[in-house]
């Protein structure tokens, strides 16, 4: 099992960034930690921090103070280097927007295969459409050149775009903040040409992570604790109070009006959607605070069944923006390789069992009694039509000598 993670760091250049970034990538036992926006220096270097390797690449960028803006690069723990140097330490870059590695993986069967991984940072949404355009290409680039010969890649992009959910080719799961720009759009076409697939979106959020969750979880507690109706409308009336305290900020007032416990309960509300987007949001504007969706990790269509967990992470490190991670099964034996889509289950065979209350339908209980009546006269006329055979006696030939010798003597007193 491999987890890797994503992250839009908004800087790493000084040792305090790497060292917040190693610190959680050693409690959260990452293994590969794929960065965008280093804003490190130009070129592609290899560092080695604490045992972790950072690879990094950057250009020069006009505008930045600095001279560098953008940079993507990957972060190594001490196991996840030596699968990159026996594959070769090998790498890919283009642009200061994408970079690329291959790992290379030894099963338990002695099978050795290589995996691609690609860092990229797509440009904003109101870029140029030439450099939209240049992006794209460099990404196809790196797939056809580099990591052809992989078994499978994994991308981890801030693709500066909202997604949306349900896309018509599938790459797209159901789970996520339904919003979509034209940005969204176009990255769309992108991974349905080049055959990627995102996770997160095919992985359902846990219930105890979302306060509707818990709410629903609340519910069914409350049924099977039993009781009588109102005994239950009690208990949950209580339980919805002990919610309203705690997810409300203002005390609640001694004289309680409608009017009140409508504001109260609206502000529940609130804090509750804001709760359930965060299950799948790792941006807010500045501004507005509007939930966005950035970042991805998107793989080959061909693996997302080796994706066991995909999920978006509480820790903002020195950014903006929320570090997103999954866990990938490199065995082949492991039961999820064999599906096509994430959180399919196993078909159990189907069992056969009578059901006696349809006998109590007339139609089939007299098909029944004619099917039960027919079964012993087809055993009675299988056994007569069965030609019959004498048994065999061995003193029978003695017995039939006899009688020819009894008819060849002569009758007693004749002449």
């Amino acid at each position: 099992m491999l987890r890797i993670a994503s992250h839009n760091a908004r800087g790493i250049q000084r040792n305090e960034d790497l060292n917040t970034a190693i610190s959680h990538m050693q409690k959260s036992n990452i293994s590969v930690l794929g960065l965008q926006e280093t804003w490190r220096g130009g070129g592609t270097t290899v560092d080695t921090v604490r045992n972790f390797t950072l690879i990094n690449h950057n250009t020069k960028h006009p505008l930045a103070p600095n001279g560098f803006r953008r940079g993507v690069g990957f972060l190594l723990n001490p196991a996840a280097r030596k699968m990159w140097e026996r594959a070769g330490s090998q790498r890919f870059a283009a642009n200061g927007r994408i970079i690329a590695i291959t790992l290379a993986h030894t099963s338990r069967k002695g099978q050795r295969s290589e995996f691609g991984l690609i860092s990229a940072y797509s440009p904003v949404s109101n870029a140029p459409v030439s450099e939209h355009e240049q992006f794209a290409s460099d990404l196809k680039a790196a797939f056809a050149t580099f990591t052809s010969s992989c078994r499978f890649q994994v991308v981890m992009i801030d693709a500066n775009a909202d997604l949306g959910t349900n896309s018509a080719d599938g790459a797209i799961g159901k789970f996520g903040l339904p919003k979509i720009n034209q940005a969204g759009w176009r990255m769309r076409q992108l991974i349905s040409d080049i055959g990627l697939q995102d996770t997160i979106s095919h992985r359902p959020p846990s219930e105890k992570t979302i306060l509707g969750g818990k709410r629903r979880m609340d519910r069914r507690k409350n049924e099977k604790q039993g009781g009588s109706k109102r005994t239950k409308q009690q208990r949950w009336k209580k339980k919805q109070v002990q919610r309203e305290r705690w997810l409300c900020q203002k005390q609640k007032p001694q004289r309680t009006s409608a009017r009140s416990r409508r504001l109260r309960a609206d502000e529940a509300s609130r804090v509750q959607t804001r709760a359930e987007q965060d299950a799948f949001a790792t941006w807010y504007h500045p501004q507005s605070d509007k939930a966005h969706t950035p970042d991805h990790i998107l793989i080959s269509s061909s693996a997302l069944g080796r994706i066991t967990t995909a999920r978006v992470s509480a820790h903002w490190g020195n950014s903006d923006h929320k570090l997103i991670f999954c866990d990938i099964s490199l065995e082949d034996t492991h039961r999820a390789c064999r599906k096509a889509l994430i959180g399919t289950v196993k078909r159990r065979r189907a069992i056969t069992y009578i059901d006696r209350t349809q006998l109590k339908i007339e139609s089939v209980r007299n098909s029944y009694l004619d099917a039960c009546l027919q079964e012993p006269l087809t055993n009675e006329l299988n056994i007569t039509n069965q030609p019959q055979i004498q048994p065999h006696h061995p003193t029978s030939h003695l017995h039939r000598h006899k009688s020819k010798d009894k008819t060849q003597q002569p009758a007693s007193g004749a002449g």
